[in-house]
């Protein structure tokens, strides 16, 4: 994996998980921890501190507050960069899964933005 295949993953995983996070207007700590959890059992982006994801988070976060319906799609068309490589496709879902089963409260909003992540990385909701 070339440094910017791993730059456009590391985005497009930020970009899924800020998505599915923010869906209900809050991204909650127990969402946050499953995102460290999922880098840490696959083993990627250990270059990226803490401090340094949570910004990148949080920047995220403040776009979609001021204009969700805007950004969403292009957050989606981040994600969409990985497509072609079934590992970070993966990655994305199991992202997008856990984010929306973390704070276990399941909202119609988080589950639409799970399936556009789906159907933006061309695999079936299963």
């Amino acid at each position: 994996m070339t440094a910017s295949d791993n730059t456009d993953l590391y985005q497009a995983a930020i970009a899924a998980f800020t998505l599915v996070a923010n869906a209900d207007g809050q991204v909650h700590v127990a969402e946050l921890m499953k995102l460290v959890n999922v880098f840490k059992s696959h083993g990627v982006f250990k270059d990226v501190g803490p401090d340094q994801m949570q910004k990148d988070i949080f920047d995220l976060v403040k776009e979609l507050n001021e204009d969700f319906e805007k950004e969403k799609p292009r957050m989606l068309s981040v994600i969409g960069r990985v497509k072609d490589d079934a590992r970070a496709c993966d990655l994305i879902v199991k992202i997008a899964r856990l984010t929306l089963l973390a704070d276990d409260r399941v909202m119609e909003s988080e589950e639409k933005i799970v399936a556009d992540i789906h159907r933006t990385l061309g695999v079936s909701e299963q």
